[in-house]
């Protein structure tokens, strides 16, 4: 890549090339020859790589725009491109930042060489130029001949410029005038037109709730797809709008539910796809023409003023579907004549569901179906069957459906001939046809999804799809019906004494006569085992009984990923995200042993230092193969973000051998490249914690409610316990009556329990509490343990027991308080990572730390230096003196290890 100044110099080159045209010969040359003689090249000099980073207008839906630019997955710039005879007046500008805003990216450009205008898209378009960007010096559009000269304004529309986001801070000159991104906009003025639809039913039906989101959703899917098919000009320009204004004029005696019910039986026999089908809407559904008005044309402007209007063709499928994803989750609440939205309680999020960003969307779908079509014929591939088994509304199959396209495509532009399709799949004419798309829509992509809407939603997304570059003039009136493609059921459960059951086999028998599914992708829902004790526990006894997998207090995301690999045929590819839980939690680990001893792992990409959902949730995405192969060597990512970029921070192998031969069953510690074969060496020379102490927690979920029953302030009480919880647990010290102690909603200074009480609630807890203990606080940066000597506090929930049987109590303490102990901690339970680098401590992690004894003359230092640190906090000493003497135990804590120099460097940069 050239530096700036190279750049800077070939830029000179460049526009002094276009200026020795005369006006005439350079108005001659084609769009495509600006493009490919000077719009490319000037690109190249801002440091884009015009072959990888470039989306090109034959992959962009109706070219409305000639580029969109990319880093990594995603979309940074849209570039429209014109002749040097087109002016760059406020309607060409206009369509570039409209199409900028429904694609939800933030820069549009506008040039045809001769000169470049730089908008952002984030604010009313009414008023274009507005939306152009601005600097400390002025507005920033270029003649060609300021090229050079104003070349570091020029360079804010480098590659460079968009990785360090220095192209962001222009955006504060436009803060105020923000607008909501299209994908929330239209998802407000969704819920809005589905109140106002469920309210104006309500009241003139006698309906069921689920009667009346069912009518709303159905007229509402109808009105989208007809707005959609309309912007893609395959019905006449505006024609919903013009079919109000005949209504309102009185062109027509029908009402508007009347017309609009004739045209979806004119859309039924054009388009012959199941969504028009007539059904519980034309039965039960009645409503005014005010209100079908206002929800018509908000469709075309929205029901906020701060566009023109919104272009359905503009607008991604599975943006759309996010959209839908999103609005899903959001429940109707009843009243006698009145709705409401209820934005927490939505029934998606309760499912444990989240929509996945299209880059993961994007990452997983290229690593799973690329890898498996790789020496298959083109036969082959059109029979690919791929399946998403909680598809939701549809993003992956969308992107899988769009992925194939793309394959096949390459295929037929090679010449190659399809055998068993060749009816179908005829002389290559630069596209697929609508009927051949169809072909592929319907061999090869499936879905199952528990709720019933989503699965209506999914089925219009993916017709949405199919339309994507059609036009009037090669429209069939004949699309795919997916009722036996994308299906309702529960897919855990095939037992038909529940409801929803799904039976693979009956559901699917074509594919199962070949074996299994070659593809499975997706995003399964995330839901722990306690919460379906409440929710779905039939459903969890089910899969107790059923999953090889359900062990402890599953996850199940974790029965998915079973579920999902068993539906695959041997060499199938599997790709999911999932918590990543899923490395070192003790209930995956079942699962871990049924993938690592019966799978090939092709990849583990962690994204949990990204806020992919917007939950606590840390993910990451697998792709593994289904068969086994003893010298597999897998690929490990870790990904970071860089502001708005996500990109790859590290990559590593590891042998599947080394996984498998793991004497701690985990697979966090895999993404420490440099640190792993130290946490090897750490772990292969000690014994875990539980063979020299008994580790417990400190209170059931039962006992911990019981115990705040009793709790109270210490007055003239005799013959008690001092509580204690992991706000009042500090490293060697309890700051009992020092600071309040924070339990279950209240506060206290100095909190205690009688003896007497404790014994009610249980006999074991007062035992522990009377012995010698290290307590350990429950959520942490570093690991928190102090000691009690005496036996003389309670400890609450959340925190962890550590009662040495023959090792001196000093010993375990300087060890478990260590650096090296909590970096060993933070990498083998990536899973227990929370946000703002605390981690989540608990007993089944504590009893499997590697402990290390010290020879004689060792462990009296320790114990020294022990002794001594916990005097200095007793006696109030300051920080600086607490410091050193932490840091002389860390040091003998590191030569008890025999860590060398450099070992040592790595503990301590990964903890600053």
């Amino acid at each position: 890549m050239m530096d700036k100044e190279e750049a800077k110099e070939k830029m000179g080159k460049l526009v002094k090339e276009f200026l020795e045209y005369s006006k005439d010969e350079i108005n001659k040359k084609s769009e495509n020859q600006i493009k490919s003689e000077f719009i490319d090249p000037l690109f190249e000099c801002l440091g884009w790589d015009m072959r990888k980073d470039a989306e090109r207008e034959e992959r962009i839906l109706k070219g409305r725009a000639d580029y969109i630019m990319r880093i990594g997955n995603q979309d940074k710039l849209v570039i429209e491109a014109k002749k040097t005879n087109v002016g760059l007046n406020e309607e060409e500008g206009r369509q570039a930042v409209s199409y900028a805003h429904h694609k939800n990216i933030k820069f549009a450009v506008l040039t045809n060489f001769k000169q470049i205008r730089f908008y952002h898209a984030l604010s009313n378009i009414k008023n274009i130029d507005k939306n152009l960007l601005k600097d400390d010096k002025d507005y920033l559009r270029f003649n060609c001949e300021d090229f050079v000269k104003d070349f570091d304004r020029l360079w804010l529309l480098s590659r460079e410029s968009f990785e360090k986001e220095e192209i962001n801070k222009l955006l504060k000159n436009v803060e105020k005038k923000l607008i909501k991104p299209i994908d929330e906009s239209i998802l407000v003025d969704l819920l809005q037109y589905r109140k106002w639809l469920s309210t104006d039913l309500k009241s003139k039906r006698v309906l069921e709730d689920s009667q009346i989101d069912e009518i709303v959703q159905i007229l509402i899917d109808r009105l989208i797809f007809m707005r959609s098919v309309e912007d893609r000009d395959l019905e006449a320009h505006d024609f919903l709008l013009k079919i109000i204004n005949d209504v309102e004029k009185g062109f027509t005696d029908m009402n508007l539910w009347a017309v609009l019910k004739t045209q979806f039986q004119r859309f039924d026999k054009t388009y012959n796809s199941k969504l028009f089908q007539e059904g519980i809407l034309e039965k039960e559904g009645f409503f005014d023409n005010k209100i079908l008005v206002k929800v018509i044309r908000g469709l075309y402007y929205g029901t906020q003023d701060h566009q023109e209007r919104y272009r359905f063709d503009d607008l991604p499928v599975d943006l759309l579907g996010s959209i839908y994803e999103q609005y899903l989750g959001v429940v109707l609440r009843g009243t006698e004549k009145r709705v409401k939205l209820d934005l927490v309680s939505g029934k998606r999020k309760k499912m444990g569901i989240y929509y996945t960003p299209s880059y993961i969307v994007d990452y997983i779908v290229k690593n799973t179906i690329e890898e498996y079509v790789k020496g298959k014929s083109l036969d082959e591939i059109l029979d690919i069957k791929i399946l998403d088994c909680a598809c939701g509304s549809g993003s992956f199959l969308i992107k899988a459906f769009q992925e194939l396209i793309n394959i096949i495509e390459e295929r037929l532009k090679k010449g190659e001939k399809s055998q068993r399709y060749q009816n179908t799949f005829q002389e290559w004419k630069g596209k697929l046809s609508l009927g051949e798309k169809s072909t592929i829509l319907l061999n090869c992509i499936h879905g199952v999804d528990l709720d019933e809407k989503a699965v209506e939603l999914a089925q219009l997304n993916l017709l949405l799809k199919i339309l994507e570059e059609e036009t009037r003039e090669t429209r069939r009136r004949i699309l795919p019906n997916m009722k036996d493609n994308i299906k309702n059921g529960n897919s855990l459960i095939s037992d038909s004494s529940f409801e929803k059951a799904f039976n693979w086999d009956a559901q699917f028998p074509d594919v199962f006569r070949k074996g299994g599914f070659d593809v499975v992708v997706g995003n399964p829902p995330y839901v722990d085992s306690e919460e379906m004790v409440k929710t779905q526990p039939k459903t969890r006894d089910y899969c107790n009984k059923n999953y090889e997998t359900a062990k402890g207090n599953w996850d199940i995301f974790g029965i998915f990923i079973e579920k999902g690999l068993r539906l695959l045929k041997e060499g199938g590819m599997f790709g999911m995200i999932v918590p990543n839980k899923l490395l070192s939690a003790k209930y995956t680990e079942t699962l871990r042993d049924f993938i690592e001893n019966k799978k090939q792992i092709i990849s583990i990409r962690d994204y949990s230092k990204i806020s992919v959902f917007s939950a606590s949730v840390y993910p990451i995405v697998i792709i593994i193969k289904n068969d086994f192969n003893d010298n597999n060597k897998l690929l490990t990512e870790v990904m970071e973000s860089d502001g708005e970029n996500i990109k790859l921070k590290e990559s590593n192998t590891i042998k599947q051998k080394d996984l498998i031969n793991s004497s701690e069953k985990t697979w966090a510690y895999i993404f420490e490249k440099e640190g792993r074969k130290m946490l090897d060496k750490i772990l292969k020379n000690s014994k875990p914690l539980d063979e020299l102490s008994n580790v417990s927690g400190s209170a059931t979920v039962s006992e911990a409610y019981e115990i705040k029953k009793y709790l109270k302030e210490l007055s003239n009480n005799k013959d008690y316990f001092k509580f204690i919880n992991t706000g009042t647990i500090d490293r060697y010290s309890i700051l009992w009556e020092s600071f309040k102690t924070q339990y279950i909603k209240d506060s206290y200074i100095k909190p205690i329990i009688l003896k007497k009480d404790l014994e009610k609630i249980s006999k074991k807890r007062v035992s522990e509490s009377e012995n010698p203990k290290i307590v350990i606080a429950g959520m942490t940066k570093l690991l928190e343990c102090c000691i009690d000597e005496r036996g003389e506090h309670l400890a609450g929930k959340s925190t962890t027991l550590v009662i040495p049987k023959s090792v001196d109590i000093k010993i375990i303490l300087a060890i478990l308080n260590s650096k090296l102990i909590t970096f060993v901690y933070k990498n083998l339970f990536k899973s227990l990572s929370l946000a703002g680098g605390y981690i989540r401590v608990g007993p089944p992690q504590i009893k499997i730390l590697p402990i290390k004894l010290p020879s004689p003359s060792q462990a009296k230092r320790i114990k020294e230096l022990v002794e001594r640190i916990m005097q200095f906090h007793k006696e109030g000493k300051s920080e600086q003196q607490i410091k050193n003497i932490d840091y002389e135990i860390d040091e003998e804590v590191y030569k008890l290890y025999k860590l060398t120099p450099e070992e040592i460097k790595i503990i301590e940069d990964n903890l600053k």
